[in-house]
C-alpha cells in the first residue's frame, strides 16, 4: 500500500512538490518533499562594478539588516552563495563583517562560488573555471576569514565541463584524473583556513546524454584525487527538453555514488523582464519536479544575466527573494487527463481540498513541428558594430543535435532598427512548403551534419536597439539544436558577439480555465490544433499561500 512520508529538515516546512498524474483520478496525497536545503544567491556592495551589472541587484546592501524585506525567506532557506567578485570588490571590509554578522543572525550558511583549476604551460584557459592564480583566491579567502565569515561550503565553477568537455575557443580536454588532482591541490590551500569547508560542484548540463553520463567519471576522479566524496553537484541546466530530461540519469547515477544532487533554477538565456525570468524559473522549477517527478536534495536560486534587477522585497513579484518565496509555498497537486476530445484535471492543497475558482493558463506545445509561429529576440548593436551577418546554425558554435533526429522549418528573417530606416527581410533560403506564416525552408536536423548557413551581411547602427524575428517551427528534439542568429563584426571584420532566434516548439495560448468548487476543470482543443497532436501544458500561477503548479499531457491520436 503506498504512503506518503514526509522527510525532516533544518528551517524548512513540508514543501511537497507537485504532481503530474496523466489519468482522471487524483493522488490522495503529495508527493515527497522537493528538496532538503534552499539556497540562494546574494552579495554585498562593490567597487568597479562592470558596466554590465550595473543597476543589477544594488538593494544587495539592504539585505544585511535586521528589518530587511526578506523575513520570511531568510527563516527558511539554508545557505546564501556568494560569487568571488563579491569578496574581491567589495566596498570595504564593513559591509562584508555585517553581511557575515547577518547571517550568522539568520543561521545561514555561507558559500562561496569559485574557479578552482590552476593553469599549466600546457593550458592557458580563460574560462571562469581556471583562476588567474591561487595567491588571488587565497586573498579571498583570507579577507572572508577576517571579516568574521564561516566558509561552510565551496561550490566549485565547473571544473569538469571548462576543463574536459568544453569545445570553445582555448579548449584544454584534460583527463579527468588531472583535472581532479589540481582541484584537490587548491582545496589543501583554502583549508589552511577552512579546514571543515565541504567542497561540492557545479557543472552544465546540457541535451548531450554521453556529457551527462561522463559526470561519473568526474565524480570518481575528485573522490580518488581528495579522499572524499563531493558535497554535492548542482546541475546548471541548459534549458532544452532533452537537457531536463538528462537529470533523470543523472539523478540515479548520482544517488549510487551518495553524492547529493542539487538544481540551479534561473531562466532562459533571453528574458527581457524581471517578471519575464521569474515566470521562466517557475516554470522550469514545476517541470522538473512535478512533471519529471525529480527532487533535488538542493533547490540553488542563483541568475548570471541583469534579471532579476532586485533581490528584495520578497512581497515583489519580479525579485530573486519572491521565486524563493514562491517555491516555499504550500504545494498543490494539479493533474491533468484526456477525456475523449477534451482534457479534464483538478486542483488540489496539500490537505487534499479543492482549489476552487483558480485561474489557470494552458498552451498547446507544437512537439510535432507542425505549426510554425513567429519567434523575437531583441538587443542591442555592440557599439563598435559596422555590420551583421544574418545566418542559420545547428549542431555547432553552442548548438547540439543531441536528442537524435529532428526538424526544423524557418520562414523570412526579419531584422528591424530602432530609431533608423535600417531593416532587412532575408529568405532562409528556397522554400519547401508553405503554411500560414508564409512560405518556409525545411531543414533535416541530424547528430553527425552541422549547418552553417551564412544568408547576407547588412549594414548595423552601432548602439541602435535592434528585433530578429522569423517564423518557426521544430520538433521537441530539435529544441536548442540550433538557431537564426544575427553574429556582429567591426569595420576591421572582428566578431563582436551575436544574438540566437533557438529552434524551439512552437506554443500556442488556449482559451483560460478556471476551476470549479470541486477543483475540476474541463479544456477542449480545437479540431486543427488537436491534428498537430501537441503536448498540452496546463499551469498553475500559485497566490499568496500555494505555490504554482505545472501538469503536462501529451495529446495523441
Amino acid at each position: 500500500m503506498a504512503m506518503c512520508v514526509d522527510r525532516m529538515r533544518s528551517k524548512l516546512p513540508s514543501v511537497a512538490a507537485i504532481v503530474l498524474v496523466a489519468t482522471t483520478a487524483a493522488l490522495s496525497c503529495p508527493s515527497p518533499v522537493s528538496a532538503n536545503e534552499v539556497w540562494m544567491t546574494a552579495g554585498v556592495p562593490v567597487i568597479n562594478q562592470e558596466e554590465k551589472w550595473r543597476g543589477a541587484r544594488a538593494d544587495v546592501a539592504e539585505m544585511w539588516t535586521p528589518d530587511a524585506p526578506w523575513k520570511s525567506v531568510s527563516q527558511q532557506i539554508q545557505v546564501v552563495l556568494f560569487s568571488p567578485g563579491s569578496i574581491a570588490r567589495a566596498k570595504d571590509d564593513d559591509v562584508l563583517k555585517q553581511a557575515f554578522a547577518d547571517m550568522k543572525r539568520r543561521n545561514v550558511a555561507f558559500a562561496l562560488e569559485a574557479g578552482l583549476l590552476t593553469k599549466t604551460d600546457k593550458c592557458q584557459a580563460t574560462t571562469e573555471a581556471y583562476l588567474d592564480s591561487i595567491d588571488t583566491l587565497a586573498r579571498i579567502v583570507d579577507r572572508i576569514h577576517r571579516a568574521g565569515g564561516e566558509l561552510r561550503y565551496l561550490a566549485m565553477d565547473e571544473p569538469f565541463y571548462y576543463g574536459h568537455q568544453y569545445a570553445g575557443a582555448g579548449a584544454c580536454h584534460e583527463p579527468a584524473t588531472e583535472l581532479a588532482q589540481r582541484v584537490a591541490e587548491t582545496i589543501a590551500v583554502i583549508r589552511k583556513t577552512f579546514p571543515n569547508v565541504q567542497v561540492g560542484d557545479e557543472e552544465v548540463i546540457d541535451s548531450s546524454r554521453s556529457e551527462t553520463d561522463e559526470l561519473s567519471t568526474w565524480v570518481d576522479a575528485f573522490r580518488a584525487a581528495t579522499g572524499q566524496n563531493l558535497a554535492f553537484l548542482h546541475a546548471d541546466v541548459a534549458w532544452s527538453g532533452a537537457a531536463i530530461r538528462n537529470l533523470a540519469p543523472l539523478a540515479t547515477a548520482l544517488k549510487a555514488k551518495h553524492v547529493p544532487l542539487g538544481i540551479i533554477y534561473n531562466a532562459d538565456s533571453d528574458p527581457t523582464s524581471d517578471q519575464a525570468w521569474e515566470q521562466n524559473a517557475i516554470e522550469h522549477f514545476s517541470q522538473i519536479e512535478s512533471v519529471m517527478n525529480i527532487h533535488p536534495e538542493q533547490a540553488v536560486f542563483q541568475t548570471w544575466v541583469a534579471f532579476p534587477s532586485r533581490i528584495t522585497p520578497e512581497s515583489q513579484s519580479g525579485t530573486l527573494t519572491n521565486l524563493v518565496l514562491q517555491y516555499l509555498h504550500r504545494p498543490t497537486t494539479l493533474t491533468v487527463a484526456r477525456q475523449g476530445n477534451d482534457l479534464v484535471g483538478r486542483l488540489t492543497d496539500d490537505h487534499g481540498q479543492p482549489v476552487a475558482g483558480a485561474a489557470l493558463t494552458a498552451e498547446a506545445v507544437d512537439v510535432a513541428g507542425r505549426l510554425a509561429t513567429e519567434r523575437e529576440v531583441a538587443g542591442t548593436v555592440p557599439k563598435d558594430a559596422a555590420t551583421a551577418m544574418i545566418a542559420i546554425r545547428a549542431n555547432i558554435e553552442s548548438s547540439c543535435v543531441c536528442a537524435g533526429d529532428g526538424t526544423t522549418k524557418i520562414g523570412t528573417i526579419h531584422y528591424r532598427e530602432a530609431g533608423s530606416n535600417r531593416e532587412a527581410d532575408i529568405a532562409p533560403g528556397p522554400a519547401t512548403e508553405s503554411s500560414e506564416a508564409g512560405p518556409l525552408r525545411s531543414f533535416a536536423l541530424t547528430p553527425t551534419k552541422t549547418i552553417v548557413s551564412n544568408l547576407k551581411q547588412i549594414a548595423v547602427s552601432g548602439g541602435a536597439r535592434y528585433t530578429l524575428s522569423a517564423p518557426i517551427a521544430a520538433t521537441d528534439s530539435s529544441d536548442k539544436a540550433g538557431y537564426v542568429t544575427a553574429i556582429f563584426f567591426d569595420s576591421t571584420g572582428k566578431g563582436l558577439g551575436r544574438n540566437m532566434l533557438w529552434f524551439r516548439p512552437s506554443r500556442q495560448a488556449l482559451p483560460p480555465i478556471t476551476t470549479g468548487a470541486d477543483g475540476r476543470f474541463k479544456l477542449a482543443l480545437a479540431p486543427n490544433l488537436a491534428a498537430a497532436h501537441p503536448t498540452v501544458e496546463v499551469h498553475y500561477p500559485g497566490n499568496a499561500n500555494l505555490r504554482p503548479a505545472l501538469a503536462s499531457i501529451a495529446y495523441a491520436r
